[in-house]
């Protein structure tokens, strides 16, 4: 295994461009197909020239095989490594050859969405890094939400919903430690850790919140929110440079598929999101505004506040919100998610669930639930169609928070 040299098999040097690996597979491929399967050692071959041409032609995986080898692709001791099955084999020939409408689907994705830094939806093994992440990071905050709901009425018990975030937050880096351990080489350096970050740096902040005392408390709060995810978007920035470098390429080469797909987005994602709260939550079943949208109002509805304190808090909330926010949300639990998870499917069904339970699990807001997770799905389902490009999210993202900071400022107490 550890002598396996994928260039060597497709007979290509490592200068190839992604044209001449298609060329050489296929040439190969027919080559070596065995004519029935009792040919084991033909058939060997075939799935060895497969298993080289799926990593080759892949260019996140290419990378990640040219700077750490095998062990980067497979772990240490090579403990994510699977065999192509001879049918799997069979279908990625087919894949080449067919002029399916998948074939055509794929073909309209690479014209309107490929980059030179591709994403790699299947980089671990989701079997088992990707249950574990998200099991840290989804299941055990949820069933402890869930015990905190039902025991101890955690929509009216702050105490329970300190100790919610704080479960959370436990869980979370429990799962990066396990995570980390095994894959030292890549988890820092490739995307695999923001998620980490993201609940662990506000904890920072709250132990210096008395620094802000003399601040007014609905203030303080918001700059809780914000300066911790200010800093953990500064840090993307600089050393993200894949993420940066696919955002900079979509906008160079992509801007008309860009605007188009986030607009379309956008429509959908805002327009059934107001017929689940106007319609279903508030006209069927009753309900009044979620807990997390009375604590973006903050100080804006109180009557016995100073106007310059409202200005102050609606600069906040916009930096908040609207700029800071979308950005890295989207980084964390759909870039960060779908690469942990490790499998498409089940990433965006988790990453649904996720957005949701962030805005709804630790104050046991769960009459909000479809609503949120709707957002999720969408956010989601465009991050699978993108080819894993979080630039249209992010811009779907903003326009949905800008629409609800314009909604609040129009109907707050000024």
């Amino acid at each position: 295994m550890e002598t396996k040299d994928y260039y060597e098999i497709l007979k290509l040097k490592k200068s190839c461009n992604s044209k001449q690996i298609k060329t050489s597979f296929i040439k190969l491929a027919k080559k070596h197909y065995p004519q029935n399967n009792k040919e084991k050692k033909l058939e060997l071959s075939f799935v060895e020239i497969a298993e080289a041409y799926e990593i080759l032609i892949d260019k996140e995986k290419r990378h990640i095989y040219d700077s750490y080898g095998l062990k980067g692709l497979y772990g240490e001791g090579f403990e994510n490594y699977k065999t192509l099955s001879f049918n799997e084999a069979i279908s990625i020939l087919k894949g080449l050859t067919d002029n399916s409408s998948q074939k055509s689907f794929l073909d309209f994705q690479n014209k309107y969405y490929e980059t030179s830094e591709s994403f790699n939806f299947n980089g671990l093994n989701w079997k088992v890094d990707g249950i574990i992440f998200v099991t840290a990071g989804l299941f055990v905050p949820l069933f402890f939400s869930i015990i905190a709901v039902t025991l101890f009425g955690l929509k009216t018990n702050p105490s329970a919903q300190v100790v919610i975030q704080f479960v959370q937050i436990i869980s979370v880096m429990l799962g990066f430690i396990v995570l980390f351990q095994k894959h030292r080489s890549i988890y820092l350096k490739q995307g695999y850790a923001w998620e980490f970050f993201y609940f662990v740096l506000p904890i920072v902040f709250i132990l210096i919140a008395s620094l802000l005392s003399a601040l007014e408390n609905n203030i303080k709060v918001m700059m809780l929110e914000l300066i911790p995810k200010l800093i953990l978007a500064i840090f993307i920035i600089v050393y993200d440079k894949r993420l940066v470098k696919k955002i900079k390429e979509t906008f160079k080469n992509h801007l008309g598929s860009l605007v188009v797909t986030v607009i379309i987005g956008t429509i959908v994602m805002v327009g059934v999101s107001l017929f689940l709260t106007e319609i279903v939550e508030t006209r069927l079943f009753k309900l009044g505004d979620s807990n997390n949208q009375n604590a973006l109002i903050g100080v804006l509805n109180d009557p016995n506040a100073a106007k310059s304190t409202k200005i102050g808090y609606a600069i906040l909330l916009m930096a908040y919100a609207v700029i800071v926010a979308p950005f890295v949300e989207e980084v964390v639990f759909r870039y960060c998610w779908f690469l942990n998870s490790s499998n498409k499917w089940f990433g965006l069904i988790t990453s649904a669930i996720v957005f949701g339970f962030i805005h709804y699990g630790i104050t046991g807001d769960y009459e909000h639930l479809l609503s949120y997770t709707w957002g999720g799905a969408v956010l989601g389902g465009v991050f699978v169609f993108t080819k894993g490009n979080t630039t249209h999210t992010w811009l779907m993202h903003f326009l949905n928070n800008l629409y609800s900071a314009i909604t609040i400022f129009a109907f707050a107490s000024w």
